[in-house]
């Protein structure tokens, strides 16, 4: 077996280091902080939650309904791979 395009393979090897470098540094972080540096990525994080918005979490019930409800393309990805 041989790379066909080992250029690739380093690109991708270098960005899965990276986003584990990251992923360390902000394993040591509070929780604050970390989740402000998490915001700088993303400016819908730090937003309260609100009642309307689904989460998992809303009904933990082991039901057929419950489960059909948070089945979703999450799920799916999943699933897939």
């Amino acid at each position: 077996w041989t790379k066909e395009n080992a250029m690739f393979w380093r690109v991708a090897h270098r960005w899965s280091l990276c986003y584990n470098v990251f992923g360390l540094f902000l394993l040591f972080q509070n929780t604050p902080d970390a989740r402000s540096m998490l915001k700088h990525l993303d400016s819908s994080l730090g937003i309260p939650v609100e009642s309307s918005f689904h989460t998992y979490d809303d009904n933990c019930a082991l039901e057929l309904e419950n489960i059909w409800d948070n089945v979703d393309h999450y799920f799916a990805t999943h699933v897939i791979g």
